[in-house]
């Protein structure tokens, strides 16, 4: 609820994509606040072109943290300790505990990145280096 205020004081049209343990909570804040809109979960490539067109996504979730680093959208990272610190670290994400400033944060997390050069995710080429390594994996079987 607070995050969901703090989003519309900002002035931005807020699009909630809801876990079904939150949707009723989402649903009910969303009836009092204008520019909210709920939505129940999405297909992956949905979610990426969400992502890739929001300015910041506020989460909670690890996989998503990376998500927006991939498609490069900022992300406020609402967990005490964020599950991928090298994204906070670098400046990419920004981080606040869920009892802390998360309007400050939001306000941090809207200001444009600067470029960061950041090889947390191993050199590239990744993909030929994935599949080896599951191709030698499912030969052990």
């Amino acid at each position: 609820d607070r995050v969901i205020r703090a989003a519309v004081q900002s002035g931005f049209r807020v699009t909630f994509l809801a876990h079904p343990r939150v949707e009723e909570m989402a649903r009910s804040t969303a009836r009092e606040l204008p520019g909210v809109e709920v939505l129940a979960s999405v297909r992956h490539n949905d979610l990426l072109h969400l992502l890739a067109r929001a300015r910041v996504l506020i989460t909670d979730s690890g996989a998503l943290q990376r998500e927006c680093y991939y498609v490069g959208c900022r992300a406020l990272v609402v967990q005490a300790r964020p599950f991928w610190p090298s994204l906070v670290e670098a400046g990419y994400n920004v981080a606040v505990a869920p009892d802390g400033d998360i309007q400050g944060a939001l306000d941090a997390a809207l200001l444009p990145a600067e470029a960061i050069d950041f090889d947390d995710f191993g050199e590239a080429p990744v993909a030929p280096k994935v599949v080896e390594h599951l191709e030698r994996w499912i030969r052990a079987f």
